[in-house]
């Protein structure tokens, strides 16, 4: 909750929506910094928070989506048994 949580924080000061981001950037981005601010002095909680915003909103995820080279259908389910060929009288 706390990722999807920041996550919102920097769609909204970028100015897209929440789900332009990718999550599992800004969980190794967050998992990263939040390693260290534990060995780090509580001063620079802000400044690091700042930089990481920055850091992400950079990492959008791109607009448009390649296009499909296939149509998307059904796929019929496999006889078990053969087909019956059907011959011609001669």
């Amino acid at each position: 909750n706390l990722v999807r949580l920041e996550m919102a924080e920097i769609a909204r000061e970028v100015g897209v929506a929440p789900t332009d981001l990718r999550f599992t950037t800004a969980l190794h981005y967050l998992r990263y910094e939040w390693s260290w601010l534990a060995i780090s002095s509580p001063g620079t909680l802000p400044a690091r928070l700042l930089r990481l915003r920055e850091r992400l909103g950079e990492l959008l995820l791109p607009k448009q989506r390649r296009g499909r080279e296939c149509p998307r259908v059904v796929k019929k389910l496999p006889s078990r048994y053969p087909i019956k060929q059907v011959r011609s009288a001669k």
